[in-house]
């Protein structure tokens, strides 16, 4: 099986995503709680698989609207691709309530474009391949 996802926003940063409580702890930030409800209204598909025979691989693809500095070169100011991995992979596993942990294979591009978005590919894999033991 194979689903796309696609949210027509740029995820805040993992530094944005949470905002620290008075006794301490961190709780979800304004910006958070944002992205989680676009994504609640993106993602309204369900997503079953057969969790004996298969677990799951991702494809994730940021595409970025100021990914590149007027000199040709990667932004400094641009979404960490590891920040916008981790809070696109918890709303959308959120929505479908699937546990994260059931990846075995992630793949992450980010890609400039005219618009923010992020698309999302969740396919399931055979557990025969991760089940082969390699030696190191």
């Amino acid at each position: 099986m194979i689903a796309t996802f696609t949210i027509p926003m740029r995820p805040p940063s993992v530094n944005g995503m949470y905002i620290s409580k008075y006794r301490g702890g961190k709780i979800l930030s304004p910006a958070g709680k944002k992205f989680k409800n676009f994504v609640k209204y993106h993602v309204n598909t369900e997503f079953q698989y057969d969790k004996t025979t298969h677990t799951l691989e991702a494809e994730i693809f940021f595409y970025l609207n100021g990914l590149f500095t007027k000199s040709k070169t990667v932004s400094n100011t641009c979404l960490d691709i590891d920040n916008g991995v981790k809070i696109a992979i918890d709303s959308i596993f959120e929505c479908l309530e699937i546990n994260d942990s059931q990846i075995c294979k992630l793949t992450v591009q980010k890609l400039e474009a005219n618009q923010d978005c992020i698309v999302f590919i969740l396919k399931t894999m055979p557990l025969s391949l991760v089940r082969q033991r390699v030696a190191l």
